[in-house]
């Protein structure tokens, strides 16, 4: 067993006081929840591009530089919901309504979660002139892969090389869900058209995923994610916990 002081460390985003910056392209991004409050905060600045905005002192930083998942709450409507959205197309959009719809007892709660996502992207739009989702950083709620929305193989529990050539072989191929049995529901529902992509799940550590085959699934699916829509971001979750 590890300690639980020493479980804790891991989850010190010891990047932060490293001497080298990140750098990446102005579409890209990496977004962090936990950050070190001893050192400035423009250095953490120089090693990510958003932090998650739970912090007060975030208040007066710039949108655009802050990422949010998005809640839901008893007696909130969708329109209150949109109203309050911040509005920023630099801003991080991540939803975890459907499982708090869910928790409140309501039927369609998947549906009501993406229609939110759906009235923020309309305010981005009037407000801030965005044409695109890609414009923007709006993602997707945690949950909609299991309603259907998600493109993804999982091969790690029976690799079949002749599906995978497959999933690939056209971008009709690549909208389909798992197996190719259908489009998937970000193309049939309209998802496409109001926000980017997340691939669900963690990538995990390698202590708890050691023979790689996490990452390789994982490549497959961002590539896969790409051919069927090369107009969208995509999102992924990450971090850092060692195995228990």
């Amino acid at each position: 067993m590890i300690p639980d002081d020493l479980q804790r460390v891991s989850w010190l985003p010891h990047y932060q006081v490293l001497p080298y910056d990140l750098k990446l392209p102005a579409d890209r991004g990496f977004g962090i929840t936990r950050m070190l409050m001893d050192i400035p905060l423009e250095q953490v600045y120089r090693k990510v591009t958003q932090i998650q905005y739970m912090y007060g002192f975030l208040d007066l930083v710039p949108s655009a530089k802050k990422w949010k998942v998005m809640r839901a709450y008893a007696g909130e409507e969708n329109p209150k919901l949109i109203k309050n959205a911040a509005v920023d197309k630099g801003f991080g959009y991540l939803s975890q309504m459907d499982e708090d719809f869910g928790a409140m007892g309501v039927k369609d709660h998947l549906a009501r979660a993406q229609e939110v996502l759906k009235g923020v992207y309309e305010r981005l739009q009037k407000e801030q002139g965005v044409t695109s989702p890609n414009q923007t950083r709006m993602y997707d709620d945690y949950f909609s892969d299991m309603g259907g929305y998600s493109n993804s193989e999982n091969f790690r529990f029976g690799f079949n090389a002749a599906k995978m050539i497959a999933g690939l072989a056209s971008q009709e191929a690549a909208r389909k869900r798992a197996g190719g049995k259908d489009e998937c529901a970000y193309f049939r529902q309209g998802a496409y058209e109001y926000r980017n992509w997340m691939q669900g799940g963690y990538l995990d550590s390698f202590e708890r995923i050691p023979e790689g085959l996490r990452v390789y699934n994982e490549i497959y699916n961002f590539e896969k994610r790409f051919m069927a829509a090369p107009d969208r971001k995509v999102a992924k979750m990450g971090w850092t916990m060692p195995k228990e």
